[in-house]
């Protein structure tokens, strides 16, 4: 598996997610996150939650590729799995690295 490296720190986020946009609207609670994240790191649920996704976290460095001939095999054969398997996990990991940062943990 190839691996997607995507190096941003929270100051270079937070312009992306702090300013008035769709998912301000759908998640303020994201917005809010984003600029005051030690508010979100004091949550009782935060711990529980890391430990929940600890084991997605430790793959986050092997991000499944999706590729056309995925997509296209899965036009062609109607198998499905062939391709959501590799997309949710790509989804997962790419969403608990992103969770990292917004933490503060510029590692992701």
């Amino acid at each position: 598996m190839s691996t997607v490296n995507i190096a941003y720190s929270q100051k270079e986020l937070e312009p992306l997610v702090s300013k008035p946009m769709p998912a301000a609207i759908l998640i303020p609670e994201l917005v809010e996150a984003a600029r005051n994240p030690s508010k979100l790191t004091s949550h009782p649920a935060l711990s529980a939650l890391l430990a929940e996704g600890a084991d997605v976290l430790a793959a986050v460095h092997e991000i499944p590729k999706l590729t056309y001939t995925m997509y296209r095999d899965v036009q062609r054969d109607t198998d499905r799995q062939l391709y959501l398997k590799p997309f949710w996990t790509r989804r997962a990991r790419l969403a608990a690295a992103a969770f990292q940062v917004l933490l503060g943990n510029d590692e992701y």
